[in-house]
């Protein structure tokens, strides 16, 4: 690695400075680890010389470390070379050293280190700084190599060795040149591969693009490939970090406006699983500070114009969002990263220079700060320059299991309260988060404000809450005076941090005065539905609407009044509400519904008085039915005649619900000369039906008739007489001797005068019976189809009043 954890390896740092975006070693976590004892490996230094390797057995539950007899063990080298890792194997130690890999034999059982003959091992001959990783087989060891005089490489070069477990050697296979696309700006690496962290270039007017690739390991052949492009997170690239497990990988990257991109990385070949970022504000910029020992949290400090946190804030890794209880107080920053415990949740790191020891912190699994233990005195080794670097895992033991307390929150604030009441209650719920029972001694409320808050619980009936199981807290709050309040909840139990604690907030509040006495007024129902159908001309039942005076001061009603769109439907038939209404009294209005037409009909009742609401709006709603239906007796509303013939219609008439009356009707229609007669009345009562006869007559030919007046017929009948022998004179002109002397005018001027006497004849009456009438032209009713129309109207025999009823159409055919 470039730039290695604060505290650890200190004596490193002036050696990796030339390269400031680089970051800090990480420990691979030897999952299959053969080492038997739980070893905790330091280089000491002298005048800033690593001389020697410190090995101490951990207690994983405590964090205490115990140095084993022969330690420290002398290094081979004088100059700076350390163990950064240990193989999965267990069986050697691996780290940057001169030209390319050193390696150093541990014993299982004393803790014994040594640096093997021949190390280190190179591959190549170049001085560059280098990067160790072991694959996940222990077969392999590989060497990642980049120019010291180059702040910006784009090839990197790559050793490959394979491990030679007999002769206890690193046996040189390759080394290869690497071609990266891009500029590398920082590396880590885990049993699977290097992850480099890379700028593109993307034209000279455009920021470099982020992108993170992979040199991935074959454990059977012990081949690398060559880098794999895993994401393009955004523009230029800033940091990587590494968790110790090598599971959490974070990258932060952004020039205009910061980001921190969180991956996951899979157990098996080391591929990205999961990748997910976080956006930060403008000209705001993370720089990574560390994982917590559990790779449950991250560590992160912003800078940039745009930060406004200047502390150290915490993110939670599971869900890539910070803490409700970031950032982490600043008398706490110095104790974040260190070197992880494997198997149990601690840190060690270098104490304070020089000769500071090894301090050892934990982390409160709620919060995410550190806290360090109580079973021993810290830091450990005070007087010695101490270095903590790799830790074995002891492969016949699980990882130390601890119980943890998680709350779903640490505060609760009840804001204000009035003095004398209670607050609506709010919960907290706490979760056994570690890997054994969370044993709970109390939940106590103390404070200064104590007894104003009341807590109960579900935890302390059951006090034993296994790992993921969680039980409920429920605090109230009745403040006992005016002012803020203040009490804290203590929860004691045996996980880290104990006791937690959650914070309890509100302010008492003096109540209002009462207000005045007044009056109130409460309708019901409201609104007021008359039930079921009223028929047109009939009156329903009354239907009585409740006016309470629901105040505490008596009411004055002065006016109620109908109004609305049929406000003449509605009739109020009592009302004993005018005047004075005591409180918590009622009085009655009564209405009722004598619907004008049929449908829905609405109004509105408002009563005018001295509460506060008035004037009070009552909707009242009824539903009005027809006065009579008309419809065919038994037969049809169409008819077919021949011009000249009447056409009958039958049909009935039948009363609504409770209507008694008359019906008169009214016919019209484009109808040429003919006549429609119905019934000047007819009428209903009852359910039973009333038949009566619609008559339509028709007119035949069209002719033109003469008047012929009384006792002109003797006088007719000479005339005729005349006429008639003088058509004969005539004919027996036509047949005689004569006829050639009388020419065809003369038949023709004889047949002339006949029609004019005949015309006048029939024009002019006898002298005795005086002048004829005048003629008259009756029209024949043309041939087609007509449409009559007859308009009812129903009169009620109660209250005289009229009901205009739906028309009736009749067809008729005239042929």
């Amino acid at each position: 690695m470039w730039l290695l954890a604060r505290g650890a390896y200190r004596f490193l740092a002036t050696a990796v400075v030339f390269f400031p975006l680089m970051i800090a070693p990480l420990t691979l976590p030897p999952v299959s680890a053969q080492t038997q004892q739980p070893f905790l490996f330091a280089g000491e230094a002298s005048n800033g010389q690593v001389t020697d390797f410190a090995v101490f057995v951990r207690n994983d539950q405590t964090g205490n470390l115990t140095e084993v007899s022969g330690s420290p063990f002398t290094s081979l080298h004088s100059r700076t070379c350390v163990m950064t890792i240990v193989d999965p194997k267990g069986r050697f130690a691996y780290g940057p050293c001169g030209l390319g890999a050193s390696m150093y034999t541990l014993n299982a059982t004393t803790g014994a280190v040594a640096e093997v003959t021949g190390s280190p091992f190179g591959a190549s001959t170049d001085t560059t700084l280098g990067d160790v990783a072991a694959e996940s087989t222990g077969q392999y060891v590989y060497v990642l190599k980049f120019s010291l005089n180059d702040s910006n490489p784009s090839t990197v070069l790559l050793d490959t060795f394979q491990v030679d477990a007999t002769d206890e050697q690193l046996v040189a296979q390759s080394s290869q040149s690497v071609p990266l696309d891009g500029t590398l700006v920082a590396v880590a690496a885990s049993q699977y591969g290097f992850y480099l962290l890379l700028n593109q270039s993307q034209g000279s007017n455009a920021q470099p693009s982020a992108v993170l690739y992979a040199i991935l390991f074959d454990p059977t052949s012990g081949q690398a490939s060559g880098p794999q492009s895993l994401e393009q997170t955004s523009n230029n690239a800033r940091f990587l970090m590494m968790d110790g497990f090598g599971k959490n990988l974070v990258v932060s990257a952004g020039q205009d406006s910061g980001s921190l991109w969180f991956f996951q990385l899979s157990p098996i070949d080391g591929t990205v699983s999961a990748v997910n970022s976080v956006a930060l504000a403008f000209q705001e910029f993370a720089t990574p500070v560390a994982f917590d020992p559990t790779s449950s949290f991250f560590y992160v400090q912003f800078e940039g114009t745009g930060a406004t946190e200047t502390g150290i804030r915490i993110f939670d890794v599971s869900t890539q969002t910070e803490t409700a209880s970031s950032p982490v107080p600043a008398s706490l920053e110095s104790e974040l990263g260190g070197q992880p415990d494997p198997q149990g949740p601690f840190s060690y790191f270098s104490g304070p220079s020089p000769g500071g020891g090894i301090s050892v912190f934990g982390v409160d699994p709620t919060t995410g700060y550190p806290i360090s233990p109580t079973a021993f005195s810290n830091p450990l080794f005070p007087g010695r320059d101490l270095g903590p670097g790799p830790a074995t895992v002891d492969v016949n033991t699980e990882p130390v299991q601890v119980p943890a307390a998680s709350l779903s929150t640490t505060s609760l604030n009840f804001g204000s309260v009035n003095v004398g009441q209670t607050s609506v209650t709010q919960d907290v719920t706490l979760t056994s988060t570690g890997g054994v029972v969370l044993s709970l001694t109390s939940i106590q409320v103390t404070g200064a404000n104590a007894g104003d808050f009341t807590e109960t619980d579900t935890c302390m009936s059951s006090p034993q809450l296994q790992p993921n199981k969680s039980c409920t807290i429920t605090v109230s709050y009745h403040p006992s005076a005016a002012g803020s309040g203040s009490a804290t909840i203590l929860i004691t139990d045996n996980a880290s941090g104990s006791p937690q604690q959650i914070a309890l907030t509100g302010t008492g509040t003096n109540p209002p005065p009462p207000p005045p006495p007044a009056p109130g007024v409460t309708l019901n129902p409201n609104p007021l539905n008359f039930p079921g159908t009223i028929t047109e001309g009939t009156l329903s039942s009354p239907q009585n609407v409740v006016l309470t005076n629901s105040g505490n001061a008596t009411l004055h009603v002065q006016t109620i009044v109908l109004g609305g769109t049929n406000s003449s439907d509605f009739t109020i038939s009592a009302n004993n509400c005018i005047g004075q209404v005591a409180a918590n009294t009622n009085c009655v209005v009564s209405l009722t519904f004598a619907p004008l037409g049929p449908g829905v009909r609405s109004a509105t009742l408002t009563i005018t008085d001295d509460a506060s609401n008035s004037p009070q709006t009552l909707n009242i709603q009824g539903t009005g039915g027809t006065a009579a239906q008309i419809t065919a007796a038994g037969g049809s509303t169409t008819a077919s005649v021949t011009a000249g013939q009447p056409a009958q219609f039958n049909l009935q008439a039948t009363a609504g619900s409770g209507f008694t009356g008359t019906l008169t009707f009214v016919c019209s229609g484009a109808l040429v000369g003919a006549i429609c007669a119905a019934p000047s009345s007819v009428a209903v009562a009852g359910s039973a039906p009333t038949a009566f006869t619609v008559t339509v007559t028709t007119s035949g030919a069209s002719m033109l008739i003469p008047s012929i007046p009384r006792g002109s017929l003797p006088e007719l009948g000479i005339f005729l007489s005349i006429l008639a022998a003088l058509f004969c004179l005539l004919l027996s002109l036509r047949i005689g001797p004569t006829r050639d002397k009388l020419n065809g005018w003369a038949l023709r001027a004889a047949a002339d005068l006949l029609l004019v006497i005949t015309v006048g004849a029939a024009g002019c009456g006898g002298g005795a019976a005086g002048s004829s009438a005048p003629q008259q032209a009756v029209a024949a009713t043309p041939a087609g189809i007509y449409t009559i129309t007859l308009t009812p109207t129903a009169t009620s025999s109660a209250t005289s009043k009229q009901f205009p009823l739906n028309a009736i159409s009749l067809t008729l055919t005239v042929n």
